[in-house]
């Protein structure tokens, strides 16, 4: 017994250590300065391309319904600039899209936009509503159009039309570079879009060159016509047209199957490296 009591070591208890308060104190400094990553930020990207979007495509809204307004064109009165594709005047699966914006006047050779809601200029039928139309501007407030006959092939007389500006200088229309075919009415027609002009055209008793027709288009009114010259009802038919019922000159022509950015860029292209022209573009 005495030996195994002066083996036996005796165990003195450890002094208590300090405790270290500088790694805690350290560590809610970091989670104060870095909070917890939470949902929103782990998708920031998809918020930043839904409000990137939404900017745009308000941008848009307000640039076509405010700046440029998109209207649909029917009928083939304006081929072959617009609507080349359209087959009859009853076809509406290959029309085109026009932007168009107001203007303070209009320029020969601009093609607007008409309103025909009071039906001033084409009267309503059972079978015909027509709230709007297209055509181009070939006379301007002051201008003097004429009709020049220029030949006859069977029951068709054919003419062409000249414009001078109110101190009788000509005013060149390139006419060829828009036009489908040339013009030409039903000689004897009782009915149809040229009844105005026709008799002075159809009179065989004049010479040539004293067949024509001339009119002067009055103040704050415009002499439009359709590209497609033969099938159009316009100021041959229906009369001049006043500024307050134009809409505006199209500026964008959005063709069938085309995609509308495409031709937002095409437009601005044009605008910046040379005039904009209405023809048709095959290969875009």
């Amino acid at each position: 017994m005495e030996n195994f009591e002066e083996n036996e070591t005796k165990i003195e208890p450890e002094e208590a250590q300090p405790l270290d308060n500088s790694n805690l104190e350290q560590e809610e400094t970091q989670s104060l300065e870095q909070p917890k990553k939470s949902a929103y930020r782990t998708n920031r990207w998809e918020f930043h391309f839904l409000h990137t979007f939404g900017i745009v495509f308000l941008l848009f809204l307000f640039f076509c319904g405010v700046y440029y307004s998109p209207i649909a064109v029917l009928g083939t009165s304006m081929q072959p600039t617009i609507n080349a594709k359209v087959l009859s005047e009853t076809d509406d699966q290959n029309n085109d899209t026009v932007l168009y914006r107001k203007k303070s006047s209009y320029n020969i050779g601009d093609v607007v936009i008409v309103s025909n809601e009071k039906d001033q200029y084409i009267p309503k039928t059972p079978t015909q509503e027509v709230d709007f139309f297209i055509k181009r501007v070939v006379a301007r407030p002051g201008d003097t159009i004429t009709f020049h006959y220029s030949g006859i092939d069977g029951n068709k007389i054919f003419y062409i039309i000249s414009v001078k500006d109110p101190n009788g200088n000509p005013v060149e229309l390139n006419e060829e570079e828009n036009t489908l075919e040339p013009m030409f009415f039903i000689k004897g027609s009782s009915s149809g879009y040229f009844n105005y002009i026709a008799p002075n055209l159809e009179n065989d008793t004049l010479p040539d060159e004293q067949r024509k027709t001339s009119i002067k288009v009055s103040e704050n009114k415009y002499f439009v016509m359709g590209d497609n010259r033969n099938h159009s009802n316009d100021s041959r038919h229906i009369g001049q047209i006043a500024y307050e019922d134009i809409c505006g000159n199209v500026r964008v022509v959005v063709y069938n199957g085309e995609n509308v950015w495409i031709a937002l860029l095409r437009s601005l292209k044009e605008s910046l490296f040379g005039s904009y022209n209405l023809q048709l573009k095959e290969n875009l």
